[in-house]
């Protein structure tokens, strides 16, 4: 890019000093270091102001317009509440909705969203008849929908709050138009939530009957399972009747049974002997026994104690002795009689205890046969009887479920819900800020900047070439002369600024021995002749080396240039270049005749003139790209025809200050004439011009 730049100076530098181009150095910047858009703010404004100040005078009738049609506007807002969570009309009733973040915000815009509903916007309207806001012939959907742009319905921060703000030119309107919407979602907002609850009470009472009929029926049909079974009443809870006796039953047989085989096996133990402990315990017990024991052992003791001082020998101990033996003897027949009567009643008391045990087990088995019996009779009587049970108490249950979900329905029904309106609308005192006049500014900057856009669009997409700068972009570096309207600038000025185009030839003639020139124009340019007359001028007086010719078959002014035709031009242009004199062709546009680009191929110089406003950007390139691919030496590019009014503010200064010194010294020359009288002589107007190529004319 620093080279691109370097070498744009230097050619920059060349056309300053009124050298030419080469072929080879047309385009010298790459279109990559082109930059793709050249805003070119300051050529906009300048040559496309018309634009900028049509915008901005469109934008200022807007605003004014905008300004006279506005009204005061007054606002007023109406506060409704709505509550995250229903308070709940039974002690352990349960809200309509979860208490969180979430369902919340979902439910509040859904609440947001009702205040526009067609069903709303009617209830406000019927609130606000005679207040004129329903025109007479309007439609109530027009109405509604007129109506929906005057309010708007928004969470108040983070609160529980909806914000109903109505606008309207009358402060009384606003507040009634904020209040008759708030009350038309109130009532709307009470019919949604009140919808069908006549008709859930009315099903949930026909479903409470239908279930106490049914249990009517099973009731009376357990009422005859009861009277086949005998019992006053069977219950779920209660167990069965026959099953208790029955179980009750077994247990005494088998109590029976266990007692009739402990007296059995007590009587074979008897009849074994083994009671005799028992029976001697029982005779030993005896009141006789122990009362004559008694006697005799007081009898044997009375002999004892007399037998001891006997000796075994006396008398006496003899028949103490015998007594003793009778004693003993007597003690044990009387016990053992009684042992034996014991044993006897022992016996017939175990004996008696099997009978009895026996007709007992025989009893309750015949007992528990029948009651056995009439168990099994009664089993589906029992079954039918459970089941009704359970029925009756499934039935039951759903009967007081219902009973409460009627009586909650009743409640929710009647009691009020929590939505309200917190606050109403007032009427405003004041109208609110107008916002017009503070985007007045705004539009006008607005469309200015518009303006501009479309300046530099316009700019931007026009074809022509007008400046040098349009000359730079297209080949890469600035024009050879730039002859500005000769209608805007003095005859003097267009002379001083053809001599750059004069020095340019003479120093190719001398340096670089050029002897072959071309002047020609692009396509459909009209200044070729004016301005190659003005450069001949000038050339003429500066370096008469140059034999001008053009390949034109119109009229010529006498003694200006020569007629030439084609084969003529073309045989001297290809014959081998000699002599002093150079020959200079003025040829038709080079895009318009074949000639021309023939007889460019072999010229050494070629002067090709672009014409401001109109010639087109694509034939310049066109040209010069077709000038790059020949073998010239030198190529110059003259425009003319400049308006000032296009140019820079400081090329037109620069320009008008030239203008201005060419116009005094001609006026000067003027006077001088004068002085000298009738017998002077006006010095030539090439004598006066300076003619160093490089110095700015």
């Amino acid at each position: 890019m620093t080279e691109t730049r370097a070498t744009t100076t230097e050619q920059g530098s060349r056309w300053s000093t009124g050298g030419v181009l080469s072929g080879r150095e047309l385009n010298a910047q790459p279109l990559g270091e082109q930059p793709l858009v050249r805003l070119n703010l300051r050529r906009a404004l300048r040559m496309r102001s018309r634009w900028i100040w049509g915008f901005l005078a469109v934008g200022l009738l807007m605003t004014a317009a905008l300004v006279m049609r506005h009204k005061p506007n007054y606002s007023a807002t109406a506060m409704v509440y709505v509550p995250p969570s229903p308070q709940p009309i039974l002690p352990n009733g349960i809200p309509r909705w979860p208490y969180d973040s979430p369902t919340y915000e979902m439910h509040i815009q859904e609440q947001i969203n009702s205040f526009s509903r067609s069903d709303v916007l009617a209830g406000a309207l019927k609130r606000l008849q005679g207040t004129g806001l329903q025109r007479g012939r309007e439609s109530e959907q027009a109405a509604e929908t007129r109506l929906l742009h005057m309010f708007s319905a928004t969470r108040d921060g983070n609160s529980y709050q909806i914000a109903v703000k109505a606008q309207s030119s009358s402060a009384e309107m606003a507040a009634r138009l904020a209040n008759a919407v708030a009350e038309s979602y109130l009532e709307n907002q009470r019919i949604q939530e009140d919808f069908g609850a006549t008709q859930r009470i009315h099903l949930l009472q026909e479903e409470q009957k239908r279930v106490q009929t049914l249990m009517a029926s099973d009731r009376q049909e357990l009422e005859g399972v009861n009277r086949q079974l005998g019992v006053g009443a069977i219950t779920a809870t209660m167990p069965d009747p026959y099953d208790q006796e029955v179980a009750t039953l077994r247990a005494e047989l088998a109590k029976a049974r266990s007692e009739h085989d402990l007296a059995t096996a007590q009587l074979l133990s008897a009849q074994s002997g083994a009671y005799i402990g028992d029976t001697e315990n029982q005779a030993q017990s005896d009141p006789g026994l122990i009362s004559l024991k008694t006697g005799l052992y007081e009898r044997r003791s009375a002999l004892i104690a007399q037998m001891a001082g006997l000796t075994l020998q006396h008398p006496l101990y003899k028949q103490d002795t015998v007594e003793l033996q009778q004693l003993d003897k007597a003690i044990d027949e009387v016990t053992h009689k009684l042992e034996t009567a014991a044993q006897e009643r022992i016996q017939k008391k175990l004996q008696g205890q099997v009978k009895t045990t026996e007709d007992e087990v025989e009893k309750l088995s015949e007992e528990l046969s029948k009651a056995t019996t009439a168990a099994g009779d009664s089993t589906q009587y029992m079954q039918q009887a459970g089941g009704l049970n359970t029925e009756i108490e499934r039935l039951q249950k759903r009967y007081g479920l219902l009973d409460e979900q009627i009586h909650d329905q009743i409640l929710e029904h009647e009691a009020p819900n929590g939505i309200h309106i917190a606050s109403e609308a007032i009427v405003p005192q004041k109208p609110d800020a107008s916002k017009v006049l503070l985007l007045s500014p705004a539009v006008v900057i607005f469309f200015g900047f518009l303006g501009l856009g479309a300046a530099v669009v316009r700019n931007r997409m026009d074809p022509l070439i007008y400046v040098a700068q349009d000359v730079e972009q297209e080949i890469g570096a600035r024009p050879l002369v730039v002859i500005p309207d000769t209608s805007e600038v003095s005859s003097r000025f267009v002379e001083q600024a053809a001599l750059r185009a004069v020095a340019a030839l003479q120093s190719v003639r001398r340096g670089e021995k050029a002897r072959r020139g071309l002047m020609t124009a692009l396509a459909q340019e009209t200044l070729l002749e004016d301005v190659a007359a003005v450069i001949r001028r000038g050339q003429r007086s500066v370096d008469p080396g140059w034999e001008w010719m053009r390949t034109t078959d119109g009229e010529t002014e006498p003694g200006s240039v020569l007629p030439i035709r084609f084969e003529q031009a073309a045989a001297r242009f290809t014959a081998e270049a000699g002599g002093e004199r150079c020959l200079m062709i003025e040829c038709e546009p080079f895009l318009r005749s074949g000639e021309t680009e023939y007889l460019t191929r072999f010229s050494d110089v070629v002067l090709v003139v672009v014409e401001s406003g109109v010639t087109r950007r694509s034939d310049l390139r066109t040209v010069s790209e077709a000038l790059q691919r020949m073998p010239v030496k030198r190529v110059g590019f003259v425009l003319a025809g400049m308006k000032l009014a296009q140019a820079d503010a400081s090329e037109e200064k620069r320009i008008r200050e030239l203008d201005d010194a060419a116009r005094r010294q001609t006026r000067q020359e003027e006077r001088q004439s004068r002085l000298i009288g009738s017998r002077g002589t006006i010095p030539p107007s090439g004598a006066s011009l300076d003619l160093d190529p490089n110095k700015e004319p």
